[in-house]
């Protein structure tokens, strides 16, 4: 580097003395200047093997680079190498070379002062690394990561910089201090001397107040830091000092910005009433961090809960009875009277302020609150669904004729709440029965339940009810065909013996054939029943008895209603041609999983037919092979005849009826039939292209011929030699269409009527008269004629 820089006569001369070397050792300032210079060199050096146009042009001139460098520099063009990368090679070049010219000389003192060159030079390319890009001072030797002026010049670059330098200069003010004004992260590299440094932390906190955690507890004592850190976050009060904490100006600056910040503050700063009142007023549910003092006092708690309601909660004990202040918090919000103190949970008028807002206060109501009568009746008279707050009354108003009877008009399923001796009486049970439709019949006593005629009235609005009575009158035949006929749901809660009962279970399903799930194996074994069970529901079927999933008359009355009912069938009724024919009716697709004897039916598979052709497809030989079977398939569409049997391809009836259907059919029709004129003719008279299905024979019938050119003269194509010959045949074939002059006998391309006729019909003809005729006016000007 240093001979790169000295001069153009030194890069001439090659390497610089040994013995001159020690008197230019560089200093750290002059390596940096170098490096800039022989960059610049470089790179000027570099444009001048490359020069422009112009420059080539101007050879000579005064401002050529001298040989020497030019030479030199055009070599180092041709390696492509950069002027940094080329600066730093010949640097360790230079100092290889030097150190093999101290060695050769032998002298002591040479060898010392070869050493100490070696050491600066070394110093001095780490300062050039550095100087490119800081992060290469995490590559630099270990000596050099602790040289002051090298890392501070990666710090100047990036505070980042700092993890790779040594710990000895996280101690260095002038360093540090110069990170932190970067970024407030660079103090957490910092030793403890420079993190209780005011000014370092002052640079921090003032960037982001989250800096002061990085403080040591000196630091965190230091006022004017802890200032600037809670301006700019209030949550850095929580590193604050104890003492901080509880210093008013801190805690002021901290609650402005949000009253979570309270909850940090000292027992000192919890006692001060200004700072207090700051936090609750913005949110009345600091209150709960203030001290006991404070939450005694009467102004801070009414301002608190002028913000919150809750802040109610953390008032002193005092202040829980005081009555204007729990007045306003349940002003605010029933909820408040939750954290009342008890006596004032039981005053009527405290009470009854929440209750008016909603009946559920009743819960936070005191124990001698809820033996008051009149906050009781209070709570539950509110509305259609206050009759819950009986739950919360005490024992004695539980067992209060008033009170039940007040719940039971709202809900006769209050009855719940009554005491035993109360579900026992029947004037409130019954008052209760008749309000809830039976269902408090669930909460009376074991006698009431057990009461045959109060339990029959029940059951005769409500047979569900049935399930409320005792297990007696669950298998009293009156009591549950009563309930049955009601509600067939009731069958769910009869006895065992009941449930067998085949006059109960028919009571059940002429409701809802599902009723049969519930009745016992006798009923279910039942024909009656279950056919009765049928018409309902035909998914009935699933819960009959075996017996009768595999009777044919119970089976088929499920599956004529619906089909699906066959999943629940026997796999022998799976192949009742009388089960499958109900089947095919509504599913015809049904067939294609049937067995070989259903798809072998004839019946079966004509009503599949009936219902779609396309059950054809899935038909056994015999059905196939069956006249009426595929008069019925073709009469719906043509195509169905390709799944006849060869018989029926033949049979005249089925073809002439899908040739009725689509002429087409004639691709599927037996061989014996393409000679048939009937049936040719038939397909011919659609359209002329069945000509080509006709056996030889039809193709040489003139008739046929004649019927097929009438429709398109290019039908004589598929004529016989001998008729392509007749005159009459091609007149007829070139008058529809005159291109079907190509298909006629050579000798008749020269017919002149004939020839007029066809170019008259299609100009495009003339290309296939006789050579003679197309030159022949007259038929030209009829060709022309056509055309324009």
């Amino acid at each position: 580097a240093y001979s790169t820089a000295a001069g153009a006569s030194s890069a001439q001369n090659g390497i610089l003395s040994p013995q001159k070397a020690p008197n230019d050792i560089l200093s750290p300032e002059k390596a940096m200047g170098l490096q800039k210079s022989a960059t610049a060199q470089a790179a000027s050096n570099e444009e001048a093997d490359h020069p422009s146009d112009s420059e080539e042009e101007e050879e000579g001139s005064e401002d050529d680079p001298p040989q020497g460098r030019r030479s030199s520099m055009s070599q180092q063009s041709q390696t492509g190498r950069s002027p940094k990368n080329y600066v730093r090679e010949i640097s360790v070049e230079m100092a290889d070379g030097y150190g093999e010219g101290f060695e050769s000389d032998g002298d002591t003192e040479s060898e010392s002062e070869s050493e100490i060159w070696k050491q600066d030079h070394a110093r001095s390319l780490a300062f050039m690394m550095v100087t490119e890009d800081w992060k290469r001072l995490a590559s630099v030797e270990k000596e050099f990561q602790g040289d002051r002026e090298i890392v501070l010049l990666a710090v100047r670059q990036s505070w980042e910089a700092l993890r790779f330098s040594s710990v000895e200069l996280h101690d260095d003010l002038e360093l540090l201090s110069e990170a932190v004004d970067q970024s407030w992260e660079a103090l957490q590299y910092a030793s403890p001397a420079v993190r209780s440094n005011q000014d370092i932390l002052l640079s921090a906190v003032r960037q982001n107040g989250e800096a002061l955690r990085l403080a040591t507890p000196k630091g965190a004592s230091m006022r004017p830091v802890v200032l600037a850190a809670v301006r700019m976050s209030w949550a850095s009060v929580q590193y604050a000092s104890e003492e901080l904490r509880g210093d008013r100006q801190v805690l002021l600056s901290a609650v402005s910005q949000s009253w979570e910040a309270f909850r940090f503050a000292s027992h000192k700063g919890s006692l001060d009433r200004e700072v207090v009142m700051a936090a609750v007023t913005r949110n009345g549910r600091a209150l709960q961090y203030a001290g006991e003092a404070i939450r005694d006092d009467r102004g801070v708690v009414e301002e608190a809960i002028e913000h919150c309601w809750k802040a109610l909660r953390y008032a002193s004990d005092r202040l829980k009875e005081d009555a204007a202040i729990v007045t306003r918090a349940v002003d605010k919000c029933w909820r408040a009277l939750e954290y009342a103190g008890p006596q004032r949970r039981g005053d009527p008028d405290t009470v009854g302020q929440a209750l008016r807002q909603d009946w559920n206060a009743v819960c936070f109501v005191s124990p001698a609150g809820k033996n008051n009568r009149d906050i009781v009746l209070a709570a539950v008279e509110q509305t259609e669904q206050s009759w819950r707050a009986l739950q919360w009354a005490s024992d004695e108003l539980r067992d209060d004729r008033s009170v039940l009877l007040a719940a039971i008009q709202r809900n006769g399923v209050a009855l719940c709440y009554a005491s035993a001796g109360k579900r026992s009486d029947k004037e409130i049970v019954t008052a209760a029965l008749k309000q809830s439709g039976g269902e408090a019949l669930n909460y009376a006593s074991l006698a009431i339940r057990s009461d045959k005629d109060l339990v029959k009235m029940v059951v005769q609005g409500n047979g569900t009810a049935l399930k409320y009575a005792t297990a007696e009158l669950r298998a009293d035949l009156e009591i549950v065909l009563t309930a049955v006929t009601q509600d067939w749901r009731a069958l769910r809660a009869a006895s065992a013996d009941m449930r067998q009962d085949v006059t109960v279970a028919m009571a059940a399903v002429k409701q809802n054939g599902a009723a049969l799930a519930f009745a016992g194996p006798h009923a279910r074994s039942d024909r009656a029943v279950v056919l009765e069970a049928i018409k309902q529901d035909p998914q009935a079927l699933a819960h009959a008895a075996d017996t009768l999933r595999d009777d044919e008359t119970v089976v088929r009355a499920a599956v004529a209603q619906d089909w699906t009912a066959l999943a629940h069938a026997s796999p022998r009724m799976k192949e009742s041609h009388a089960v499958m024919t109900e089947v095919v009716r509504q599913a015809w697709e049904q067939l294609a999983l049937a067995s070989d004897s259903v798809k072998n039916n004839e019946e079966v598979v004509l009503v599949a037919v009936q219902a779609s052709w396309r059950a054809l497809m899935h038909a056994g030989e015999v059905p196939r092979g069956s006249r009426t079977v595929m008069l019925a398939a073709v009469s719906q569409d043509w195509e169905a005849l390709q799944y006849a049997t060869a018989g029926m391809r033949a049979d005249r009836q089925v073809v002439l009826t899908a040739l009725a259907k689509d002429w087409r059919a004639l691709m599927y029709t037996s061989g014996s039939l393409l000679s048939d004129r009937n049936v040719v003719m038939a397909a011919v008279n659609q359209d002329w292209k069945a000509l080509g299905y006709a056996s030889i024979e039809l193709q040489g019938d003139k008739a046929v011929i004649m019927a097929a050119v009438s429709k398109r003269g290019t039908a004589l194509i598929h004529a016989t030699k001998e008729l392509q010959a007749d005159r009459e045949i091609v007149l007829k074939a070139v008058s529809t269409d005159g291109t079907a002059l190509r298909y006629a006998v050579k000798e008749l391309h020269a017919d002149m009527d004939l020839v007029l006729t066809a170019v008259k019909s299609h100009g495009a003809a003339l290309i296939h008269a006789d050579p003679s005729l197309r030159e022949n006016k007259e038929v030209v000007l009829a060709a022309e004629c056509l055309r324009d």
